[in-house]
């Protein structure tokens, strides 16, 4: 029975440490004014590469996409694609620390989400 508790408990730790987690994304304010969220994205963190998953779910033209953490600017690009479309950000040579994504389109519709980097030895 131990070794069965034991197996289980490995198996979550493996499992909640490999698992993606889902950035929440919710609409910029700018100038008091809440923006909507009419941007087609997903955004994953994944802590254990430390690889941000952005999806693009359909088209989208000019979406400008900023990646800032303790160290400031670590990532910006504007994306125009016709497709759904993902692209990963590595954060590996960043340190530990709050990390906000922020998406601007060419109407003025931004979503912006927050997520954690957590140091892992390997």
């Amino acid at each position: 029975m131990k070794r069965i508790t034991s197996f289980f408990s490995i198996l979550l730790l493996a499992l909640h440490l490999l698992a993606d987690n889902k950035v929440e994304l919710t609409p910029a304010k700018t100038n008091g004014q809440a923006s909507q969220n009419l941007i087609p994205v997903n955004v994953n963190w994944q802590n254990h590469s430390s690889l941000l998953e952005v999806q693009f779910t359909g088209p989208v033209q000019a979406v400008f996409v900023v990646v800032t953490g303790p160290d400031g600017v670590v990532y910006q690009n504007q994306i125009t694609t016709e497709n759904a479309k993902s692209i990963y950000v590595d954060l590996k040579p960043y340190r530990e620390g709050e990390y906000t994504i922020r998406f601007q389109d060419a109407y003025g519709n931004e979503v912006e989400g927050d997520f954690f980097k957590e140091f892992e030895d390997e």
